[in-house]
């Protein structure tokens, strides 16, 4: 069936175009079609089926006569299981588009993670013990921590998840102040791209101050104010 005739199928070989996944798809069924036509018209048909058929069912043999429009009611036809196929496809098995991930999510779902379940995947005092780990399970591993918070002491760390990706916990030690948890994620996993200056804000129970740099993002939490937080950078 020609596109120009039918606005429908125009707009499916259209959405096709645009659409690298769609456009495989509908390529790999016209593969498939034109395999099984193929496959179709090398099985030999018995000279005398039409008879047998038309026997068994006891009904009187018609008149054949053949349509001058048969091939184009077929391509018409095949058109629109192509049209009804892609859109199932579009409604039912595409992935849900991925939800934006913004850096005030993230930080919230970090923060309630440890505090509904604090659990470190490795408890050791050696920074470098938790970037071997951290770096081992495809977790960010290679960032810098600032003087002051580089200053506390190691307790441990562990993982988390957002977006498909490992996130990175480390856990500080800060005395009286409590734990100090830190999370990094790769800023790329974060839309809008979060800016590189410090932004503070309380999570429950929590105080964070968040930044950006070298292609990672930091979430500083603890029971603090958000203000002593930021001290710490």
């Amino acid at each position: 069936v020609d596109a120009q005739e039918d606005p429908r199928l125009a707009e499916a070989l259209a959405l096709a175009e645009r659409d690298a996944e769609l456009g495989a798809w509908l390529r790999h069924q016209r593969l498939g079609f034109h395999a099984a036509r193929a496959a179709f018209r090398q099985v030999p048909v018995p000279p005398d089926l039409a008879d047998r058929i038309l026997a068994a069912r006891n009904t009187l043999r018609p008149e054949f006569r053949p349509r001058p429009n048969s091939a184009r009611v077929f391509a018409l036809a095949a058109g629109l299981l192509a049209m009804g196929l892609a859109a199932v496809w579009l409604a039912f098995l595409r992935p849900a588009p991925t939800p934006t991930g913004d850096l005030a999510t993230f930080r919230s779902r970090m923060v309630r993670a440890v505090l509904r379940e604090y659990r470190m995947d490795i408890v050791t005092n050696d920074l470098a013990a938790v970037r071997g780990f951290l770096g081992a399970h495809e977790a960010p591993a290679d960032f810098q921590l600032p003087p002051r918070l580089a200053a506390l002491p190691i307790t441990g760390g562990g993982l988390l998840s957002w977006q498909g990706r490992q996130v990175s916990m480390v856990c500080l030690d800060g005395g009286q102040r409590g734990t100090f948890f830190l999370f990094v994620t790769p800023s790329n996993t974060l839309r809008p791209y979060p800016a590189e200056a410090p932004t503070l804000a309380q999570v429950s129970r929590l105080g964070t101050v968040a930044w950006s740099g070298a292609g990672r993002t930091f979430v500083l939490a603890a029971e603090l104010d958000p203000a002593v937080l930021r001290e710490f950078l």
